[in-house]
């Protein structure tokens, strides 16, 4: 069975590491990145083998919105999904008008996430 890939984008290396460790438990293959140019790298590179990216708020290099729109513009077959810890209406506007599948305001609960990225892939 081919594993579905999934970039994980998030500044917090705790967290990312945490949330890879969830994901992969559900047999999910993870690649990660701390920052969003990291991230258009890894895409750049590989953009054929992810199923989804997840990210998760903001980093030091670009807000996570503008990450969701540069990744829908250069590699619109890549879903993606956005946790935001501060949610608010102009941001989850904003990140589903420029493409994104799925937009929470956290993953507290791993079993939304899990059935949202069921529900993408």
């Amino acid at each position: 069975m081919l594993l579905k890939s999934i970039l994980l984008v998030q500044h917090d290396k705790q967290g990312r590491e945490a949330l890879a460790t969830v994901l992969r438990r559900y047999k999910y293959s993870i690649s990660s990145a701390g920052q969003g140019m990291q991230a258009l790298t890894l895409l750049e590179d590989n953009a054929a083998n992810f199923h989804c990216m997840i990210v998760v708020d903001h980093f030091e290099d670009m807000p996570g919105q503008e990450l969701i729109a540069l990744t829908r513009s250069r590699f619109p077959v890549v879903k993606t999904v956005m946790i935001s810890s501060q949610p608010d209406e102009d941001e989850e506007q904003f990140v589903k008008a420029n493409g994104c599948d799925v937009y929470m305001p956290d993953y507290s609960d791993k079993n939304i996430l899990l059935k949202a990225i069921e529900r993408l892939l």
